[in-house]
């Protein structure tokens, strides 16, 4: 590992006009392996500072390294574009640092991604699951966002915090389906001109439940007096 991390310093050292990083991890990772997990974070938390120096606007970051982002150094300009993938709904790290780079960047940010699967608590340690509405309501607001896109189970409570936090998006792509609720309870959130009022463009999946648009349905409610020029209804 030092020799790698060597190798790697020197070679960010060469690097001045990095815009977008990607902060990949190919091995696999266990939220519920203590060991490995903080192996992983250790390795970020070397890695992360060197970044520090960079005019970085763009950043990926999935597994250990979401974690290791809570109070990292990232960039010399704000982000404006973030992508957190894959997230673990029982790893509370890496609530903590999604949470933390949304909070310093939250004035910045045009784009989000927030890709977050649910598993298991960990058995020692790991704390209670958290929500992706949880990331959304500390925050405060994210005013200048425009597109988010959720890789997430649906529920009330996200699409509530989604329309309190980002009134100025236009582009929203939901890629799970609504999870535990019917879609009146969650579509529904987003009645127009209350929620969301510059949406105009929409990706769903087709397993959402979409009754008839004549129908009083949440999918009714969301869709009734907007002016889209994007929809899709349907797979990736």
């Amino acid at each position: 590992m030092e020799r790698r991390l060597a190798s790697l310093s020197a070679f960010l050292g060469h690097m001045h006009l990095v815009r977008h990083m990607v902060l990949d991890q190919t091995a696999h990772y266990r939220p519920d392996d203590p060991g490995r997990r903080d192996a992983y974070r250790l390795w970020w938390d070397m890695v992360l500072p060197a970044l520090s120096r960079l005019p970085i606007r763009s950043l990926s970051a999935g597994e250990g390294a979401v974690s290791a982002l809570v109070d990292a150094p990232i960039g010399t300009v704000p982000l404006r574009h973030l992508k957190l993938l894959p997230m673990c709904h029982s790893d509370r790290e890496h609530w903590r640092g999604a949470l933390s780079v949304l909070t310093r960047h939250q004035q910045s940010l045009e784009r989000l991604v927030v890709d977050a699967f649910c598993s298991a608590p960990i058995a020692e340690g790991g704390g209670e699951p958290w929500s992706v509405a949880s990331l959304f309501g500390p925050v405060g607001g994210l005013p200048a966002l425009t597109a988010l896109t959720l890789c997430c189970p649906l529920t009330t409570a996200i699409a509530k915090s989604v329309a309190a936090a980002c009134p100025a998006l236009e582009s929203l792509t939901l890629k799970q389906d609504i999870y535990g609720e019917h879609d009146e309870g969650v579509l529904g959130c987003w009645k127009y001109p209350e929620a969301l009022p510059r949406l105009s463009s929409l990706h769903v999946r087709s397993g959402c439940s979409f009754a008839s648009l004549n129908d009083d349905t949440g999918f009714s409610r969301l869709m009734r007096g907007r002016r889209l020029r994007q929809l899709t209804v349907g797979e990736e």
